[in-house]
């Protein structure tokens, strides 16, 4: 399946776009063979930890894969996009060379 298939597919349920993200995640020179995820409302700290936990460094739950973008226009593809989109369409829209191999599309304005 393509990355828009998966975000179509997925972008209704608790975990949007989860299948692409973990195999993304597999493509990584880095990645180990083994993923651990706290459940939600938890995280991996250890209890000595003594700095107050507010937030978390994201996770596959809808929660945190949603973000909000403001744009002075108007998006003319209605279709699921991904954070990685941002950086290709902020180039587009200054009319800067989008470099070859980035993960993510220009995503279509209408002014």
């Amino acid at each position: 399946m393509t990355r828009e298939q998966v975000a179509r597919l997925t972008a209704g349920t608790e975990f949007p776009d989860a299948p692409w993200q973990l195999v993304e995640f597999f493509r990584s020179a880095r990645a180990g063979d083994l993923v651990v995820c706290a459940r939600a409302g938890f995280d991996l700290r250890s209890r000595f930890e003594y700095q107050p936990h507010n937030g978390s460094h994201g996770a596959l739950e809808r929660a945190h894969m949603l973000i909000p973008v403001a744009v002075n226009a108007t998006w003319a593809d209605k279709s699921p996009s991904s954070s990685v989109d941002l950086f290709p369409t902020i180039l587009s829209a200054l009319g800067l060379a989008v470099p070859e191999g980035l993960s993510g599309r220009v995503l279509a304005l209408r002014k």
